[in-house]
């Protein structure tokens, strides 16, 4: 009950790490029965109690990590609800860009809200990853297109210096719309830094 009460201002609020840790320690007082005049002592590891109860913990949860979970779901809702009011007036206010992905960086006089999403995002855009499609959108050195691979500039071995860099996943795909060009797949391969 004590951890569901600040989940209702820790959805649309980046809230300040000391008032997390205190909500922990609000949490942990009421469990092992604290009261003003008494402590009594923790018999499990705060961390094992925060283990879900498939691996022998309570299901509590950190507040930092509920406030960020939070904040990255309202990045997510800027990518699938781009259309939506509040997507549109967020993304307007600070200049992110009418493209899928929205531009997320620091901006003069930003909101408690904005704070919140640039706090999660960089979590969030390293986990999203493309379904190819007709692969327009899709931008071959910059977005996330590989399961396991990560970002292709970020593993290749050498710069890329005179590589046109934005280049969509479209050009790779050969004539027939089935299959990846073959010529490109060997000069990529040896650009990478990982081994086959």
């Amino acid at each position: 009950m004590l951890s569901a009460l600040p989940s209702y201002i820790m959805q649309t609020n980046l809230i300040p790490r000391r008032v997390c840790d205190d909500l922990d320690k609000l949490n942990r007082s009421f469990l092992w029965g604290h009261s003003d005049g008494s402590r009594r002592i923790h018999l499990v590891n705060w961390n094992d109690v925060c283990r879900p109860k498939l691996h022998g913990g309570l299901g509590l949860r950190h507040s930092r990590n509920t406030n960020t979970t939070y904040m990255m779901k309202l990045g997510w809702g800027l990518i699938v609800d781009k259309d939506s009011l509040w997507a549109q007036v967020v993304r307007n206010k600070y200049k992110c860009g009418n493209d899928l992905l929205p531009i997320v960086k620091r901006r003069h006089s930003e909101s408690n809200v904005w704070k919140g999403i640039r706090k999660g995002w960089d979590s969030l855009h390293n986990n999203i990853i493309w379904r190819p499609g007709n692969g327009k959108t899709i931008n071959i050195w910059h977005d996330n297109w590989l399961p396991g691979l990560g970002v292709l500039k970020d593993v290749t071995s050498i710069p890329l210096n005179g590589v046109d860099t934005s280049l969509s996943l479209e050009y790779l795909v050969d004539n027939n719309g089935i299959g990846i060009k073959t010529s490109w797949i060997s000069t990529f391969l040896q650009t990478l830094r990982i081994g086959f």
